[in-house]
């Protein structure tokens, strides 16, 4: 089952992903992870779009392990 949240990183950058937290460790463990922008239209609207988070074309696995302090918060995404 997926578990995907909107994760805002220390360095201001938004990504939405599957998210997976071990306690233990201190990691958190994002798979897919994709950035999240927002972008203002000349007609003053803006749209929010996505892009890869990770250099997809060179690497093996689409996912990252994070550090817990890292991570500013969490949030579930509107349905």
């Amino acid at each position: 089952m997926d578990n995907v949240k909107i994760i805002r990183l220390q360095s201001g950058e938004d990504i939405i992903a599957n998210y997976k937290e071990d306690d233990e460790s201190g990691i958190v463990h994002v798979n897919r992870p994709m950035l999240l922008f927002f972008k203002r239209l000349p007609t003053g609207k803006s749209v929010m779009m996505m892009g890869p988070w990770l250099p997809v074309e060179l690497i093996q696995s689409n996912s990252a392990s994070l550090y817990v302090q890292d991570i500013l918060t969490v949030v579930s995404p509107r349905q």
